[in-house]
């Protein structure tokens, strides 16, 4: 396992229910050093991200949900790789600066 998967699963190894998508998202913003870390369930149907978790700026702050369409999550849904915006994305997710997006599927 490398080191940024460990420090993850150390972070959250403790965490069980909803402590566990806090526990989640805070570890994974911390250890990749950013300011966002969302996770999110994907309903396949309606394409939609209801948010599970959501950490910003040191903090857990209010949930969020957005359909899938026209975001940087579409293209990871589609072609199930990373994708790294830097540029612009205040106009997709107002609230998120960078984004680093990689789908975790069928845990």
């Amino acid at each position: 396992m490398d080191t940024i998967s460990k420090k993850i699963v150390e972070g959250t190894a403790t965490e069980t229910g909803e402590g566990f998508f806090n526990s989640l998202v805070k570890n994974l913003a911390l250890t990749l050093n950013v300011p966002a870390a969302w996770v999110t369930e994907y309903v396949d149907e309606y394409r939609q991200l209801p948010g599970l978790d959501f950490w910003l700026d040191g903090k857990l702050t209010e949930n969020v949900e957005f359909m899938a369409a026209g975001t940087p999550c579409e293209a990871v849904l589609d072609r199930g790789r990373r994708v790294h915006v830097t540029d612009g994305i205040e106009e997709v997710f107002a609230m998120v600066y960078i984004q680093l997006a990689k789908p975790v599927l069928n845990l």
